[in-house]
């Protein structure tokens, strides 16, 4: 088995980091090995929590949609458990995708843990969307449901009503040109989500309230009560998930600030020079295969 260890917190995007290792026993420490590196991927746009149990599986209508609008994903898959992701697997994507299908009776949705997880998620910038007819079913209660921290302050659901059946939805403020007819791929089990606190609504249905959102300076999150999928028409979902693009998508980092510290500095002037000649992607500013002058160039354009 080849050796791993997990870095925490998470590491940078697009980032080279170097390492050096030394033994250590009970006689002493040895010496240090020579100096490598490693560069880290660009994480994609998107995690989709893909939580629906497959029972049916709904995961292309999200995949179709997210690839009819050319955005790149990652999928985790909950298997029908509560084998969600972590603050630390969240970090770095712009937006999180959590749709639940028809599963319902106990692993619907983020269980407590989770939820406190998104909610260091979005304290940290994150933006989420849960599209889910039975999350509130399985966490907030069947029966006369009381939201959980995250509905009521992150998500901006004051109070529910389970199984209401939304036919239509009609999309409000911030979702204000969007909306469907609904076209359920399974039996229709929708919630009626009434915005409280800082919430809002963002679709009115036909019964009711159908979806809430809260969108602050540090987060946007919103919750809708009846699936995306619901949605037939991948145009709708289309207009649905370029809000959420429009209000989530981080600013795109300066491609020469090569250490990250938000500033194209000396230092990463040395980190170029050592670069220079080779076929470094990250060094490659001007996508031509090679580290050479049309790369200084636009590094001197970006510097400071």
């Amino acid at each position: 088995m080849e050796p791993s260890v997990d870095v925490s917190p998470s590491l940078d995007t697009s980032t080279r980091y170097y390492w050096r290792v030394r033994g250590s026993n009970a006689c002493g420490d040895g010496s240090w090995s020579n100096v490598s590196d490693f560069l880290t991927a660009d994480l994609p746009a998107v995690l989709l929590v893909d939580d629906d149990d497959n029972d049916p599986d709904v995961l292309a209508y999200y995949t179709n949609t997210l690839d009819a609008m050319g955005a790149t994903y990652d999928r985790w898959d909950t298997q029908n458990t509560d084998n969600e992701p972590s603050a630390n697997d969240l970090a770095g994507y712009d937006l999180v995708i959590w749709f639940t299908g028809d599963e319902y009776g106990g692993f619907a949705g983020p269980d407590a843990a989770s939820e406190s997880e998104l909610m260091t998620y979005l304290d940290s910038g994150g933006c989420l969307l849960i599209s889910s007819q039975d999350y509130m079913w399985d966490r907030g209660g069947s029966s006369n449901p009381i939201p959980t921290t995250l509905m009521a302050d992150y998500l901006g659901v004051g109070s529910a009503l389970n199984d209401q059946g939304q036919a239509t939805v009609t999309g409000a403020n911030i979702f204000d040109s969007t909306g469907s007819t609904l076209d359920y791929p399974f039996t229709n089990w929708s919630d009626v989500l009434n915005a409280g606190g800082s919430g809002q609504s963002a679709f009115e249905g036909n019964e009711g309230t159908a979806a809430t959102y809260v969108t602050n300076q540090a987060f946007t999150a919103v919750y809708l009560g009846y699936p995306l999928e619901a949605m037939a028409d991948v145009q709708d979902r289309i207009d649905v998930l370029q809000v959420m693009f429009d209000l989530c998508q981080s600013e795109v980092d300066c491609p020469a600030d090569f250490n990250s510290d938000s500033v194209v500095s000396v230092a990463d002037f040395s980190l170029f020079l050592v670069a220079f000649g080779s076929s470094d992607p990250l060094f490659d500013l001007d996508g031509d295969g090679s580290v050479g002058v049309g790369d200084f160039s636009v590094f001197l354009v970006a510097y400071g």
